[in-house]
C-alpha cells in the first residue's frame, strides 16, 4: 500500500500484519513520488510438525 496511507496501515498491524519492506518512489501520482509498503502475515500454524 502507499506508505503515506497511515489508515491503512494501522488496520493491518491491528491483524498482526508486519511491515517487511518499502519500495521507494513505487508510485507516480500527479506527478508526485510515492512509497510503497509491503506488509506480510505468517499463517502457517504455531506448532506445526509438518
Amino acid at each position: 500500500m502507499r506508505k503515506d496511507n497511515i489508515n491503512a496501515i494501522h488496520l493491518y498491524e491491528k491483524f498482526g500484519f508486519k511491515s517487511i519492506g518499502i519500495s521507494p518512489a513505487f508510485f507516480k501520482i500527479d506527478g508526485e513520488y510515492v512509497d510503497f509498503e509491503l506488509m506480510y502475515l505468517d499463517l502457517r500454524p504455531l506448532n506445526s510438525d509438518f
